[in-house]
């Protein structure tokens, strides 16, 4: 096997995630401001709203990351 294949592989397998992960983070990010506008004061849903932002923030940029990563190595190879 060689190296350019592998990274094509996995440069197939991130651009896949992106073109699904990012839309999805995006609806679970606008779902989660919904709850956060709709806690109405109830610490518990307001908690819970920031942290599903913060998880699907973390989320975009670890795909991000990726890409970038990939990137980099196949302008290296």
């Amino acid at each position: 096997m060689d190296v350019s294949f592998v990274v094509n592989i996995i440069n197939n397998l991130v651009s896949g995630a992106m073109k699904i992960g990012i839309p999805l983070a995006v609806l679970f990010m606008i779902g989660a401001g919904i709850m956060l506008a709709m806690s109405g004061g109830n610490i518990n849903t307001e908690r819970m709203a920031k942290t599903a932002i913060r998880n699907c923030a973390i989320g975009v940029i670890i795909i991000l990351a990726a890409k970038g990563l990939i990137s980099m190595i196949q302008t290296a190879l």
